[in-house]
């Protein structure tokens, strides 16, 4: 629970306020169908509220792990995505997600597995015992570059997702 707190307090303002209005719209929907007693609605509806708090991981394999690196003399991170079971073949599909960095305008991707690349999303196919990780690179802009003209700060977030 406190890393879906620590996520929506880390997206931008507008949206954090979006979403807890959403949840508290959720929660007086839920109390309105416990007063009306309608049962099998506030099952699903529970059950529905649970898959949300949970999120992907609870359907997702665990075997999956993301690791960063950045080098701060090339302002370059490179992603790994590798996975820990290998006894069957699968597909993990990824996406670069933009927090306060916009693609395109706070960094670009240009390598997707060594190869040039310039997709923000995609996917990789891992066979069964297959223990090759696969890479993702971004290079960020400079904050002497267009991507800063108007701002202020010159730190901006992404992040990856599976």
């Amino acid at each position: 629970m406190t890393n879906l707190i620590n996520d929506i307090l880390s997206l931008p303002l507008w949206f954090s306020v979006l979403l807890i209005a959403a949840y508290f719209a959720l929660l007086g929907y839920v109390l309105y169908i416990v007063w009306r007693n309608r049962r099998e609605r506030l099952l699903t509806l529970l059950l529905l509220i649970a898959a949300l708090m949970t999120g992907q991981t609870a359907w997702a394999d665990n075997g999956w792990t993301i690791q960063a690196s950045h080098n701060d003399d090339t302002n370059v991170t490179t992603f790994t995505i590798s996975r820990t079971n290998t006894a069957v073949a699968e597909t993990v599909k990824y996406r670069l997600i933009n927090m306060s960095a916009f693609a395109g305008q706070h960094y670009i991707v240009t390598q997707v597995n060594g190869k040039p690349s310039e997709a923000l999303w995609g996917e990789f196919t891992f066979a069964a015992g297959d223990t090759i990780a696969r890479t993702i690179t971004v290079k960020e802009m400079a904050a002497g570059t267009d991507a800063y003209k108007y701002q202020d700060v010159t730190y901006r977030k992404y992040k990856l997702g599976i």
